[in-house]
């Protein structure tokens, strides 16, 4: 029988167990107790192990108040050993239970009764042997403990990342919208039809990575299409990714428009420095032209990446241009690129 304190919900518990046979026991009770006076005498004493006789514990089970009496009779021998609980600063207790009979003890064929000497034999290779047990049982719980917070940060990562994730496609998305409005809009004047874009439309004008001018012909041949495949249209025509008219365009989801060679060393700065920038945020920096330039490899100055930029910015628009889904932490968080798309007059759908 085992009492001990549970710090989780402060207070004593008892858990009894018999065995049955070697390696096998089955729980006879386990409960909450308000232990007597006698069971805090116990806990308070601090040797390891103590042989008991004539054993008389009573103890109450709370709520119900239930009398629980654990009698030992006049020929059982009981070994109690402690294990100190940090939580309260007393011992938890484990009380052995040995029937005091001839053949209980055998060494060597010989039969054993349990005397004094074989008392503190056993009670010292039961004392060891749970001590290597629990010190591996506490080895393992703390191992469990840190796998644990280990895959509760990277839930809690993972989440984020796919909040951050479905934001970005969010803002991106509505970017889209903006750009093809921009575009349906002024023939939605002239007509007094609404053209209403779906989402699946506007992923699938973003896969096919297209410069504007590519998407500007693309929208008003789509709507001229819809517009007079009726002889009275509806006033508010939807258009599905189905409706586009992308003979005229290679169409592949995750495509990149070829870069010709005098673009090469400008793609490969942006890159860079794309690379870079995802590091600063990692870290949980602000993104300033000294922490960019730090995790450069190799490192370079601010004033050196001012000059790189304002060097390549007539390329750097151009594959901006060309490439409206690359390169979107410079294009949306490092200030000097912003300032030099807003200077060069870029719509703001494609700057972001």
């Amino acid at each position: 029988m085992a009492v001990y304190y549970d710090n989780s919900l402060p207070g004593l518990k008892s858990r009894e167990k018999q065995l049955e046979n070697p390696g096998e026991s089955k729980v006879i009770r386990d409960v909450d107790i308000a232990s007597d006076q006698s069971v805090k005498n116990l806990r308070k004493q601090r040797p390891r192990s103590t042989w008991l006789k004539n054993l008389d514990i009573k103890a109450v089970i709370s709520p119900t108040r239930t009398q629980l009496d654990i009698q030992s009779e006049l020929d059982n021998h009981v070994l109690l050993i402690r294990f100190p609980n940090a939580p309260d600063g007393f011992s938890d207790l484990l009380f052995i239970f040995f029937k005091n009979e001839d053949r209980i003890f055998q060494f060597r064929g010989n039969p054993q009764k349990l005397g004094t000497s074989l008392k503190e034999t056993v009670a010292n290779m039961l004392v060891r042997a749970l001590d290597v047990f629990r010190k591996q049982t506490e080895n393992d719980l703390s191992v469990f403990k840190l796998i644990k917070q280990s895959d509760n940060l990277l839930n809690t990562e993972i989440i984020m990342l796919r909040e951050q994730l479905e934001n970005k496609n969010k803002i991106q998305l509505n970017h889209f919208r903006e750009l093809v409005s921009s575009i349906s809009d002024p023939i939605s004047t002239r007509t007094g039809i609404i053209f209403k874009w779906t989402d699946e439309c506007l992923l699938k004008i973003i896969g096919l990575n297209l410069p504007f001018k590519a998407i500007k012909p693309l929208i008003e041949n789509t709507i001229t299409v819809l517009f007079n495949r009726e002889l009275s249209p509806h006033p508010i025509i939807e258009i599905n990714a189905l409706d586009l008219l992308i003979n005229d365009f290679e169409y592949k989801k995750e495509s990149q428009p070829v870069i010709s060679n005098r673009y090469q060393r400008t793609l490969m700065l942006l890159d860079r420095y794309e690379e870079s920038a995802k590091k600063v945020v990692r870290a949980k920096l602000p993104l300033t032209g000294v922490n960019l330039g730090k995790y450069c490899n190799p490192s370079v100055s601010p004033a050196a990446i001012s000059d790189a930029l304002k060097k390549h910015s007539k390329k750097i628009i151009t594959l901006f241009d060309k490439n409206p889904n690359r390169w979107s932490l410079l294009r949306q968080e490092f200030r000097p690129v912003k300032n030099m798309v807003f200077k060069s007059g870029m719509p703001q759908y494609l700057a972001s």
